[in-house]
């Protein structure tokens, strides 16, 4: 399977999209969600170009407000969630990009989290966690997946009157609970009872992807 990044081609609008899609020979397609949920982008009709063009949305990608991709300096301080002004916004547009992704029948959404400080009990490394702790259970809200990268983790948290299961669709890493950490590999089947706290991490070389049941459904 071979797609494109549909910020990549720099469409002008969803009919733009397709015609270049289709020009360089391929069907697949990972959509910026973002011109759709600010309105830039009709969703009915990108849904209808799509459709009509025999195109496939295979996942999502979100954006953050005031991303500066200039230099590797100014995306350190201005990418993912680290700036401290830009930080409701984005929560903000995660909970919309998330009922999107639902109503386009996504169920992966890839973001830029920003450069993660290395060291633990570093302040600011502590907010960030935090801060993505909060997009993925966003997403998580819509039964909608946020894919780990290499080093990435979700940071222990808890669930109360809910049960947690991961399912570990590709990857590798490990199940944080409070004390101990469990391998974790494609094929294994993890549960973090009620108000047990928990999280994932990335130790692998390639994407972790899990799939997320909270049961009873929030």
């Amino acid at each position: 399977m071979l797609g494109v990044c549909s910020w990549a081609l720099r469409p002008e609008g969803p009919e733009d999209l397709c015609r270049q899609v289709r020009e360089i020979g391929l069907n697949e397609i990972q959509i910026a969600l973002d011109p759709l949920c600010e309105g830039t982008w009709d969703e009915a009709v990108t849904v209808r170009c799509l459709r009509e063009s025999g195109l496939k949305l295979r996942s999502g990608m979100m954006g953050m407000e005031g991303e500066d991709y200039t230099t590797l300096e100014s995306i350190r301080e201005t990418g993912g969630v680290r700036p401290d002004v830009h930080w409701s916004k984005n929560l903000a547009a995660a909970r919309s990009n998330a009922q999107l992704a639902r109503r386009l029948g996504l169920d992966l959404v890839s973001l830029h989290a920003g450069f993660l400080p290395e060291t633990r009990g570093d302040p600011e490394r502590t907010t960030m966690l935090e801060r993505l702790r909060d997009l993925v259970d966003a997403f998580d809200a819509e039964g909608v997946t946020v894919a780990f990268e290499t080093g990435q983790e979700h940071s222990l948290h808890t669930h109360e009157g809910m049960d947690k299961i991961y399912l570990v669709i590709e990857g590798r890493g490990l199940f944080l609970l409070e004390g101990d950490d469990v391998s974790m590999q494609a094929g294994v089947l993890l549960v973090a009872p009620e108000g047990t706290p928990h999280g994932i991490r990335n130790t692998g070389t390639e994407r972790l992807l899990v799939l997320v049941i909270l049961a009873p459904a929030p």
